[in-house]
């Protein structure tokens, strides 16, 4: 795991130098370890990690047009939507499937959020830090949000809709990807990742069911109800996250930063090439 992490750091560093990044021999030591604990499907990990960086550089790096600006609808409210389905459930509330009844062809997805939920939990700060990482996101890998309303009983975040379906939904009818379908969503994700964690957020929450794709088939991080926002060099010790994708530090109470995620991206990779 810990050649893993390193093969993410190189990502990262080539990702902002946007180069090729050198392969450095492993020393004999590594190199027996490798062999001795890494069974077939690791190693199959590791090729993936070493060419993330290659497929990143095709990836789009320039904002996706807006169907929506934020606040360019003022006084939305739910009458103004129809419903199409019932996209999926959580603990604060559901998402929906929605149409802009004035379009007609415009679809979105509506986070619904039950005001009491949030109160009950003091998670007030988690609905606002949401709602700023997905207004202000300059990166292609994360879900837009166009605007926010509320009534007496919830919080309405209308975003762009993830057409493609959930990475999770995908996975159960496949069963597992190939390492090139693998390599391709990860390399998504791990654009999403970088761009947070420059802008010093820790996701917390990385898992196949908070993956969606757009219409075109690319992957971006949705649901960021577990992110923070740390200083440089702060460690957080907030229990939370999905358990079979958190760190060890992080169920331990050791305190956790950012590279608690490239543990979870790491999970990640394992349950696509393996569908478990």
């Amino acid at each position: 795991m810990c050649i893993l992490f390193a093969e993410y750091r190189t990502c990262l560093v080539c990702l902002r130098t946007r180069r090729e990044p050198e392969r450095v021999p492993l020393r004999l030591s590594e190199s027996r370890v490798i062999s001795a604990r890494l069974s077939h499907t690791f190693l199959k990990i590791a090729i993936v990690c070493q060419s993330l960086i290659t497929l990143m550089c095709f990836l789009p790096k320039t904002p996706l047009r807006k169907e929506l600006q934020m606040g360019a609808i003022p006084k939305l409210q739910l009458s103004d939507f129809s419903v199409v389905r019932t996209l999926g459930v959580g603990t604060y509330g559901r998402v929906e499937l929605v149409q802009l009844k004035n379009t007609g062809t415009q679809y979105f997805a509506m986070k619904i959020v039950k005001k009491q939920e949030i109160k009950k939990r003091s998670h007030e700060e988690y609905i606002y830090l949401e709602k700023e990482i997905m207004h202000h996101s300059l990166s292609n890998f994360i879900v837009k949000l166009y605007c926010t309303f509320q009534d007496m009983e919830c919080v309405y975040l209308l975003m762009e809709a993830g057409l493609g379906g959930e990475l999770w939904d995908i996975l159960q009818e496949r069963g597992r990807f190939d390492e090139h379908t693998a390599r391709f969503y990860m390399a998504c994700v791990l654009e999403a990742l970088a761009y947070l964690h420059s802008e010093g957020i820790v996701y917390r929450d990385l898992k196949p069911e908070n993956v969606v794709l757009d219409h075109k088939g690319y992957a971006k991080l949705v649901d960021f109800g577990f992110s923070k926002r740390l200083l440089l060099g702060e460690r957080t010790f907030t229990l939370c996250g999905t358990p079979e994708y958190m760190a060890p530090e992080v169920i331990l109470g050791e305190g956790h930063d950012i590279s608690a995620d490239y543990w979870s991206l790491g999970v990640l990779i394992y349950e696509l090439l393996t569908g478990r």
